[in-house]
């Protein structure tokens, strides 16, 4: 008879390199935990080889077997890998069988992704209790609850945060969940804190009233909202984890008779990184499965659930409810759905199979096979000289295009959601409102504003709660609205400000950049075109060089910078031509770091490129530049390259033919020499 163990270790040599931490684990020290649970007589309750019919049950028959403590941790991390090699084995055969058997594979993936979330939460929340159990009795570690706040099917690390009642027996519970971290890492996988990493003074738990205090005056990182809002618990106090919902969670959804301000900071936030995500291309040379669509599919999710006031936690029933609760959206829901199913099963079997890394590269031969291994796992086959793995591909980029196209219509929904009930956005549009009446001399009322108000510090003060969020188009709106009419007198009363206070609000203004660099870049292009008329040239050029610092604080201002270009290159060679000489070094310096992607790095230096045309180039050569660039935006991307630069004057020299009036002849032809003269200039100026 074949030793079980084998047939194991013999299906677990399939997956990922990462699964022979387990087996040599298993290896040293199976044969001492059944010689244990043989002597103590109680190796019938432990199915060692099999699903556990009681976890929780098997491991205190395993803790119970030898009173020595290295050995209870040995025995009962053999135990946890056993169990766990066996619950990927048995979900990954249940779904091959499905599959096999002609199920449709959205719906054999989906059920596959909940078995296996569902299996490992419970396999390692049972684990992690009983090795704090095993340093400090739960029952002497006072109220807390253990929260999973990630992916339920994530293995490769778990994303936990920690509830405590904030009492005497906190630094007894930090110390025992050191303890469950050090295990976690050795013997099965990491534990990440992210809440943790910003709340409360101790290492891993907080109390409710911390996260009160915390989130109360500001909406800090929307990031750690987003988590909480899906945290569940493992382990622990269910009836903290509902005082926790009342008192921090609820405050986040949309109630027409309570205070918006919380669930407008959370919209404020999310909706700027959908957005800031939704930009960016799908790499050439490899697939991300997070960045092409996760993250953005459940952070509409996040936001649908919280406008529609959907409090269920678990990625598969918030998507169920979302379609049923929400009518006239279903279509976009059901589509978000299928590229979830789809995407995440990708990223987990990739995962399992190949090795622990988001980024899936597609450079050589053995990436290939590693992508065909993973295909033929999905239920694809080779066909002809078509590989199982090209139909993979082409599958994943149709889910990913699926879930842009959904996003891209429940966006406008959203926005129109904050838009209408933003605190925010209504009193700014009561202040231009305002604004645009002549002012009463005496009282502030509906005839004006007071004379004495000063609208740029009132607001400043209100901003400071939204600090962070990234989501500013309706503010822009206002600002921008009947010709900068508010922003004006925003400029007008910062003016009239005592030089140093003047200047200490034009540099928190400028810092809002380093969270929304659109924005404000929006903002200093238009002041550009007043600040003569608006007699504030000082102010303007203290605010811009202000951003620009800002913006060098960034760890990754490279990528930031690329990204805007790729998503509005008229707005980067806008903002290009009116930063005054003086700052450049700022922006320069801001990008001075080689970044570790070639290709960011490649778009770094042709951005530096476009600045230096503008700022380094003949007053002659410059004319001809923005003539050009005003006139064929679509040259703005491509200055440094001149074949391309040529392909666009070819274009305009044959549209020359098309034409039958003489003066537009003359005028083509005309922007055609222009062209070719700008594309010879930069030749000139690259030395090339």
């Amino acid at each position: 008879m074949r030793d079980p163990f084998n047939i194991i270790k013999q299906r677990a040599e399939e997956f990922g390199n990462h699964f022979q931490k387990y087996l040599l684990f298993i290896s040293q020290h199976r044969e001492g935990l059944v010689d244990n649970l043989e002597s103590k007589g109680v190796l019938d309750k432990v199915l060692l080889y099999k699903t556990a019919q009681d976890l929780s049950y098997e491991m205190d028959s395993i803790l119970s077997s030898t009173n020595d403590r290295t050995k209870q941790l040995d025995f009962l991390a053999t135990y946890y890998a056993l169990q766990y090699i066996i619950l990927n084995v048995r979900c990954l055969d249940v779904m091959r069988m499905s599959l096999l058997a002609g199920t449709p594979s959205l719906k054999a993936y989906k059920s596959f992704m909940k078995q296996i979330g569902k299996g490992f939460r419970k396999l390692s929340g049972c684990y992690m209790e009983k090795v704090l159990n095993l340093h400090f009795h739960l029952d002497k570690l006072g109220e807390f609850v253990v929260l999973g706040v990630g992916t339920r099917a994530d293995q490769d690390d778990i994303d936990v945060g920690i509830i405590d009642s904030g009492d005497k027996y906190r630094e007894k519970l930090n110390i025992g969940m050191g303890k469950v971290v050090q295990e976690m890492l050795k013997r099965a996988c990491y534990l990440h804190f992210h809440i943790s990493e910003h709340v409360g003074t101790q290492s891993y738990s907080a109390s409710i009233e911390e996260y009160n205090q915390l989130l109360h005056t500001e909406i800090q990182d929307f990031v750690i909202i987003n988590e909480m809002l899906n945290a569940w618990p493992i382990f622990g106090s269910w009836e903290l984890y509902r005082q926790f919902q009342k008192d921090i969670i609820h405050r986040y959804y949309f109630h027409k008779n309570e205070t918006i301000l919380y669930h407008e900071g959370f919209l404020r936030g999310i909706l700027g990184e959908i957005r800031s995500l939704r930009i960016l291309s799908i790499k050439d040379d490899r697939l991300h499965p997070k960045e092409d669509a996760l993250r953005i599919i459940k952070g509409i999710m996040s936001v649908s659930k919280t406008i529609l006031n959907i409090e269920q936690i678990g990625s598969w029933d918030v998507i169920t409810l979302l379609k049923n609760q929400s009518e006239p959206w279903r279509e976009q829901f059901n589509a978000l759905e299928e590229s979830l199913i789809f995407i995440e099963t990708f990223r987990f079997l990739y995962q399992l199979f190949i090795c622990q890394s988001e980024d899936v590269y597609l450079v050589d031969n053995n990436d290939w096979r590693n992508l065909n291994k993973v295909a033929l796992n999905m239920g694809y086959r080779d066909l002809g000289v078509i590989k199982a793995s090209n139909h993979l591909l082409i599958a994943y980029h149709q889910y990913v295009e699926q879930a842009q196209k959904a996003i891209d219509q429940l966006f406008p929904w959203a926005r129109r959601h904050l838009i209408h009930y933003s605190t925010l956005s209504k009193q700014l549009n009561q202040l231009r409102d305002k604004v645009s009446q002549p002012p009463d001399d005496s009282s502030p009322g509906p005839s004006g504003l007071h004379p004495d108000t000063n609208i740029a510090l009132e607001f400043a003060q209100k901003l400071r709660f939204f600090r962070g969020t990234q989501f500013w188009d309706d503010i822009l709106d206002a600002f921008l609205a009947h010709d900068g009419e508010l922003l004006k007198r925003f400029i007008e009363d910062i003016i009239a400000m005592p030089q140093e206070e003047a200047e200490a609000l034009i540099r928190e203004y400028a810092h809002c950049g380093y969270f929304s660099s659109i924005p404000m870049m929006t903002i200093l292009v238009f002041l550009s075109k007043k600040h003569t008329q608006w007699n504030c040239v000082k102010e303007c050029h203290l605010l811009c060089s202000e951003f620009l610092k800002s913006l060098a604080q960034l760890p990754s201002a490279a990528e930031r910078m690329v990204k805007i270009f790729n998503y509005k290159p008229i707005l980067i060679n806008e903002f290009f031509k009116i930063i005054p000489y003086e700052h450049v070094s700022h922006f320069v310096s801001a990008l001075k770091s080689k970044h570790w992607d070639d290709k960011i790095e490649s778009a770094k230096n042709r951005l530096i490129r476009l600045l230096y045309l503008h700022k380094i180039s003949s007053r002659s050569f410059n004319r001809f530049l923005v003539k050009m660039t005003d006139k064929h935006p679509e040259a703005i991307k491509f200055l440094d390259k001149s074949e391309k630069v040529q392909v666009i004057s070819m274009g305009i020299l044959g549209n020359v033919e098309e034409t039958t009036s003489f003066k537009d002849k003359k005028s083509q032809l005309g922007d055609y020499y222009d062209m070719e003269f700008m594309r010879t200039g930069i030749l000139t100026l690259l030395g090339e």
